[in-house]
């Protein structure tokens, strides 16, 4: 048998049964001959037989279970796998084979369990690692999956497929970086696989290196990669340094080789909504959502055109936020428990909680519909970041907020409510937000003396109007890029006004540059949004580009001029230079995608005539 005679081999064994026909041992060896042979149905019946003798027997249980699998009778499998590690727990493969079949019946929480039990026997198990890493990727746990490929790679330095695995790992951690490090070095040690090559091109697109990932695609092209795939990625790369025709290119290409997934679409339609061509994206989504009715990211894509374009239908698509995997609102910020309020439950004499679930701007752009919540008999109260509970303490129609990080008793309520699902509760059009016409946010007035006086101890003039700057938001990969350099916002210094600056954090060097303008810092002495409204409130004109900021002074109804990137967000509405969330706000738009010098010159004109 161990030369292949296998012919051979069954005479003899048949000669040794017909000497001693109740040999349990000699049954097994017969049976793992005629499995050799590729004969799995007539093995099983052999192993039956041997087990029909002594079924004591764990290894002809775990033979008849590869036999059985052979014949993809998986759930039989299985159980003969589970009968040999039950009369011998330490039997290694028998576990990692169990392991194999329930993550072919897609029983991965079991598979896992099954390569654990086999890893707590051996450590350095590779094949129980390797494939314990692939059920945890499968399940989207991304970082135990990475842990696993990580520890192949420590005991077997020269294994590319861990370093790849790993690298793909990183990248669904938002490890870039790390990923490039791990491609390169399954690249070194497998330079002919593709996959090794499309995992460094898609770590490059995340470090913004577009032009250097594009050509990783290519080089995975060439390999023979799936070409699909590569043409997706590649196509996700040219989009992101700007190519948007080359991308559409690409996503249209896919089309044709596989017109039946949804990925296509949406990825186009998030080309088109970049370009601005919103009609055109709206229908891309909906080729993706034909194709995929879950497909979130499309549904939401789709609301942010119809709010863009003005259409109020937007409000009912954007419910889908809430099953973005990425990039969607702060689930954890929402309480357990507690019944959701969804716009037609009696609220007379009841207590509701509204939450907060994306950045601070939408917490201070929605905040506004406490009010009409009250207005239905409601006791209201906010849940919200600490950064926002002493601004918000007198907003009409609240009974109390809610400091997000401490513990709060939640059974005093009724419901809760996000704040962003409050403009579809009712049905809000742009003709009537609440709020639209007047201010609904104000400043503490012991805070603004207080900060009179620090601007006055400062030197700040009294006789000249004040500008207040801000040039950098939060990084948000989904909203684009909502930052300009400092020496770029710094040619709006002129000698008739004095500017202040209203960003909370600067760098060294931003601070460096600010003094050399003599343009006025606050950050540090600012402890809250309270201190900033105090301060936007001493100011006669904020400008700003999309921040939180802009939200807090145009919520307090402060002359609030906006500078918006190319494909701006859906709150700026389309070609407008005026917004109905805030009759004081003036938007200036960058002419053409980066072109931030377009937008301030703009904005410099307009100040040489406010002023």
């Amino acid at each position: 048998a161990r030369q292949q005679r296998f012919d051979a081999a069954l005479q003899h064994f048949a000669a040794a049964l017909s000497l001693k026909p109740g040999s349990a041992g000699y049954l097994v060896d017969r049976a793992n001959v005629i499995a050799s042979m590729g004969r799995p149905e007539d093995a099983v019946a052999a192993y039956d037989a041997a087990l029909a003798i002594d079924p004591k027997l764990p290894e002809a249980h775990s033979n008849r279970g590869q036999a059985l699998r052979m014949l993809n009778r998986l759930p039989e499998a299985a159980e003969s796998f589970r009968r040999a590690v039950a009369l011998k727990p330490a039997f290694i493969d028998a576990h990692c084979a169990l392991g194999d079949v329930l993550a072919e019946t897609k029983d991965l929480e079991g598979a896992i369990r099954a390569y654990s039990q086999a890893l707590a026997l051996n450590p350095a198990h590779i094949g129980a690692l390797r494939n314990r890493g692939t059920c945890q990727d499968h399940l989207k746990r991304h970082a135990k999956a990475e842990s696993d490929f990580r520890k192949i790679t420590a005991l077997v330095p020269a294994h590319a497929e861990a370093h790849g695995k790993r690298a793909d790992m990183l990248l669904e951690l938002d490890q870039p970086k790390l990923a490039l490090a791990a491609a390169e070095r399954a690249i070194a040690l497998q330079p002919e696989k593709a996959a090794w090559y499309v995992a460094k091109g898609k770590a490059l697109h995340n470090l913004d290196r577009f032009s250097e990932s594009v050509e990783q695609f290519d080089i995975a092209a060439s390999k023979g990669g799936d070409l699909p795939d590569i043409l997706l990625a590649k196509g996700s790369a040219l989009q992101g340094g700007g190519d948007h025709e080359g991308a559409l290119a690409h996503y249209d290409r896919g089309i044709r080789m596989r017109p039946g997934v949804a990925v296509w679409f949406y990825n186009r339609g998030v080309t088109l909504m970049q370009l601005r061509r919103y009609d055109e994206a709206i229908a891309s989504f909906d080729e993706a959502v034909a194709r995929d009715p879950a497909h979130a990211p499309a549904h939401w894509n789709s609301a942010l055109c119809l709010l863009t374009l003005g259409n109020p239908k937007g409000w009912d698509l954007y419910e889908w936020r809430w099953k973005l995997e990425k990039g969607g609102p702060d689930k954890a910020a929402q309480p357990t428990g507690l019944p959701s309020w969804h716009g037609f439950e009696p609220l007379a004499g009841k207590r509701i909680l509204l939450t907060s679930e994306q950045g601070l701007g939408d917490m201070l752009m929605f905040c506004r519909y406490a009010k009409l919540v009250a207005d239905l008999g409601a006791a209201v109260s906010l849940a919200v970041p600490s950064a926002l509970c002493r601004l918000l303490e007198p907003l009409a129609g609240v009974d109390s907020v809610l400091d997000r990080a401490e513990p709060h008793k939640l059974d005093v309520f009724d419901y809760y409510c996000p704040l962003m699902s409050l403009p579809r509760i009712f049905e809000t059009t742009f003709d009537n937000i609440p709020s639209g016409k007047a201010p609904y946010l104000q400043s503490d007035p012991s805070l603004v003396t207080t900060w009179r006086e620090r601007l006055a101890a400062a030197g700040v003039p009294a006789d000249r109007p004040r500008i207040g700057i801000v040039w950098s938001g939060r990084v948000v990969k989904s909203l684009g890029v909502r930052s300009m350099s400092l020496a770029s916002m710094l040619t709006l210094v002129y000698a008739r006004y004095t500017v202040v600056s209203l960003q909370k954090e600067a760098s060294a060097e931003e601070l460096d540059q600010l003094r050399a303008m003599g343009v006025f810092h606050f950050g540090d002495e600012q402890q809250g949004f309270a201190d900033a409204a105090a301060l936007v409130e001493l100011m006669d004109l904020v400008v700003t580009i999309d921040t939180s900021v802009a939200h807090l002074s145009g919520g307090l109804g402060k002359e609030t001029w906006v500078i918006l990137q190319f494909s701006a967000e859906w709150r700026w509405l389309l070609g407008r230079d005026d917004s109905p969330w805030y009759p004081n706000a003036r938007l200036f738009r960058q002419p053409n995608p980066g072109n931030w010098e377009g937008a301030l010159s703009a904005v410099k004109q307009a100040l040489q005539t406010r002023f």
